[in-house]
C-alpha cells in the first residue's frame, strides 16, 4: 500500500498543492477575505498550520493514487 513510488508521488503532489493554495489565500484573495470579515477574530499568526498541512497531505495522497491507475 505504501510503496516507495507512492510516497514519492505523494510528496511530489504535496508541494504544488501547498504552494498554490498558499499563494491563493495569502496573495490573490487576501483583500477579499479582509473585506468580508465582520470582526478581527483571528490573525495569521494564530492559525494552526498542522491541520491544514495534514489535509494537503491527504489530498496529495488521493491525487497520487488516482493518477497511478
Amino acid at each position: 500500500m505504501l510503496s516507495k513510488k507512492r510516497v514519492i508521488s505523494t510528496f511530489a503532489f504535496f508541494v504544488p498543492i501547498y504552494f498554490l493554495i498558499l499563494d491563493f489565500y495569502y496573495f490573490l484573495a487576501a483583500d477579499f477575505f479582509e473585506s468580508q470579515m465582520l470582526s478581527e477574530v483571528s490573525n495569521r499568526e494564530d492559525t494552526l498550520l498542522l491541520p491544514f498541512n495534514q489535509g494537503y497531505l491527504i489530498l496529495a495522497y488521493i491525487f497520487s493514487s488516482i493518477c497511478e491507475r
